[in-house]
């Protein structure tokens, strides 16, 4: 099974956001990245949609949603505060082939030190495997998660001007 994981687009920054940042929108550049992402994701065949219950996170979606004309639905196991063990239970419990999530930085920042620690195979773009805007396809056999392939799309806008510390390199 095929497992799509994106990173939410860009959302400015959290310290100029003065409302609930559960509420912070995509800025310009993430709006753009999200139309990327779902030229990129568009072109295969139509799954569901999971997200954060966060807004930028369904904004993320929101294009591919347009695409495929399905709704957006949210997860908690997708959330900003969820622990690694929730997201592995998402990502290797269900059947989620041709589906794509949303999530956090935070969230895939834990989930690939697990993978890492368990040596799965991790094929790097040498782009940062947290840039926002860009995804992962997690390849699922048997409850267990086997590889995971960094994907950045051919029509990705840099976000250079929100480097947030979750920029992590392969050993």
């Amino acid at each position: 099974m095929l497992v799509r994981v994106a990173r939410h687009a860009c959302a400015g920054s959290r310290g100029e956001w003065h409302g609930d940042d559960a509420e912070r929108p995509l800025d310009p550049v993430g709006r753009m990245q999200a139309e990327a992402l779902a030229e990129q994701l568009g072109r295969e065949p139509a799954g569901r949609l999971r997200s954060s219950p966060t807004r930028r996170c369904v904004e993320t979606l929101a294009p591919l949603a347009v695409r495929w004309e399905v709704p957006i639905e949210t997860c908690p196991a997708l959330a900003v505060d969820a622990d690694v063990d929730s997201m592995l239970e998402l990502l290797t419990a269900q059947a989620l082939e041709r589906d794509v999530l949303c999530t956090h930085g935070e969230v895939m920042d834990a989930l690939l030190e697990r993978l890492e620690a368990t040596g799965t195979t991790i094929q790097s773009t040498g782009v940062s495997l947290l840039a926002k805007g860009t995804y992962w396809e997690l390849t699922v056999l048997e409850g267990t998660i086997r590889s995971l392939r960094h994907v950045v799309p051919s029509e990705l806008q840099p976000c250079a001007t929100h480097t947030d510390g979750y920029i992590r390199d392969l050993r």
